[in-house]
C-alpha cells in the first residue's frame, strides 16, 4: 500500500522514474533524504547519500511506502521499526556501505530501503520480476511435458526464459549473500548486542 507524499522522519518513501522503476529512499528531516543510487547509466559508482528531497523527486510525485506486518509476495514486507531505528539504520548504511556494490537485482535502492525500514533483505520490484517469469515459465513446462513429441517452436522459448532465470537466480543469491555478509560483519562490530 501507498500514499501520496506526507512523510515524517523515518519513512520510506519512493518515487517514479522516467524508466518505469521506483526508486526509494529514507526520509530524515529537514527536506533531507538518504538514497541509494545515482544516475541510471552511472550505477557501478553508486552509493548511499544524502540529498534533498527535491534532489531525490526531480519534480515527480512522492508516495510514502506503507510497511504491514504480513509476508506479502509482491509488497514491502513485514512491519516498520520505529523511526528512530530506521534513521539509525540509513545514517549507519551511509557510512558503512560496501563500495561498488550496486546490483540490480540484489542489491539496490529498494533493498537497502527495506532494509533500514525492518531489516528485510529483498526489493519487491525484483520479487515480481522473478514471479512474472515462473509464472510465464509454468504454462511453457505444462505445455512441453503435454506434448507427445514438442516441437522447436515450443523448445525455443522454454530454453530462453530458463537461460535467462536461472543465471539470474544464481547471481541473485551469490551477490546478495556476499554483500549481506559484509553489512552483517561490520553491524555486529559496531552493535555487538544487536543483531540486523
Amino acid at each position: 500500500m501507498f500514499m501520496k507524499m506526507t512523510a515524517s522522519r523515518g519513512a520510506h518513501i519512493r518515487v517514479r522514474r522516467s524508466f518505469g522503476y521506483w526508486h526509494h529512499g529514507i526520509y530524515i528531516d529537514d527536506n533531507r533524504v538518504i538514497q541509494f543510487g545515482g544516475r541510471i547509466c552511472d550505477k557501478l559508482r553508486a552509493t548511499v547519500e544524502v540529498v534533498s528531497l527535491d534532489g531525490f523527486s526531480r519534480s515527480a510525485d512522492v508516495e510514502v511506502v506503507v510497511h504491514s506486518a504480513g509476508r506479502q509476495l509482491f509488497g514491502p514486507v513485514g512491519p516498520p521499526g520505529i523511526p528512530e531505528e530506521i534513521v539509525h539504520r540509513a545514517e549507519w548504511l551511509l557510512l558503512n556501505h560496501p563500495a561498488g556494490r550496486y546490483n540490480l537485482i540484489g542489491w539496490n535502492c529498494e533493498t537497502a530501503a527495506t532494509f533500514c525500514v525492518n531489516g528485510f533483505r529483498e526489493s519487491s520490484q525484483v520479487r515480481r520480476i522473478f514471479a512474472a517469469l515462473w509464472l510465464l515459465a509454468l504454462p511453457l513446462v505444462a505445455a512441453l511435458l503435454a506434448a507427445k513429441k514438442p516441437s522447436r517452436w515450443l523448445l525455443i522459448p522454454i530454453w530462453s526464459l530458463f537461460s535467462l532465470l536461472l543465471p539470474s537466480l544464481w547471481a541473485y543469491k551469490y551477490f546478495s549473500a556476499r554483500i549481506w555478509r559484509d553489512l552483517e560483519d561490520r553491524w555486529e562490530e559496531d552493535h555487538p548486542a544487536l543483531q540486523i
